[in-house]
C-alpha cells in the first residue's frame, strides 16, 4: 500500500462522486476544499473540470501560468485578484468527513502549466492513486474514462 500524509493546503480539492451513468459519461457530485467557501456541485465530466479550474482560481493556488483573454471590461486585472493569502474556510477534518456515495478523492494540484492541470490523486484514506499531467490523465486515474 502506497500511503501518504495528505497536506490540506489551498491547492487540494476534495472530490465526492455521488452518481454516474453506466457509460460514466455523466457523473455528479460535489467539490470542496479548505480554501473554498461553499461546496460546489457538478453534473457532468465537463462541468466538473470547469468547476475545478474555477475553484482553483478562488483558492488562488496553484496560479494559472497563462491568462485568459477577454473582451469584457469588468474583468479584474491579475494585480487585483486576491492570490497572495487564500482564506481558510474549513478544517481538514471537516473536509475528510465528507464522503461520496460512490467514490471520494483528494486531489492535490501542483501546477496549471499551459492551461492544463497537473497533480496527484489520493483516496480518502491517504492511498496514492497516481499522478497526472493533464485533465485526460486525471479522468483516467478517477476511472471516469
Amino acid at each position: 500500500m502506497n500511503s501518504a500524509v495528505i497536506y490540506p493546503g489551498p491547492n487540494m480539492l476534495h472530490l465526492c462522486i455521488d452518481s454516474y451513468t453506466q457509460d460514466r459519461r455523466e457523473i455528479g457530485g460535489t467539490i470542496t476544499g479548505v480554501a473554498i467557501p461553499d461546496t460546489c456541485e457538478f453534473v457532468s465530466v465537463q462541468d466538473m473540470l470547469v468547476k475545478i479550474d474555477q475553484l482553483l482560481d478562488v483558492a488562488g493556488r496553484p496560479q494559472a501560468t497563462t491568462l485568459m483573454r477577454s473582451n469584457f471590461k469588468n474583468v479584474k486585472s491579475p494585480e487585483e485578484e486576491p492570490h497572495s493569502a487564500p482564506g481558510i474556510y474549513h478544517s481538514i477534518n471537516e473536509i475528510i468527513m465528507r464522503k461520496g456515495q460512490l467514490a471520494t478523492y483528494n486531489i492535490i494540484f501542483h501546477t496549471r502549466y499551459h492551461s492544463s492541470l497537473q497533480g496527484s490523486v489520493y483516496t480518502n484514506d491517504g492511498t496514492k492513486k497516481g499522478e497526472f499531467a493533464s485533465e485526460l490523465e486525471l479522468l483516467h486515474i478517477l476511472e471516469i474514462i
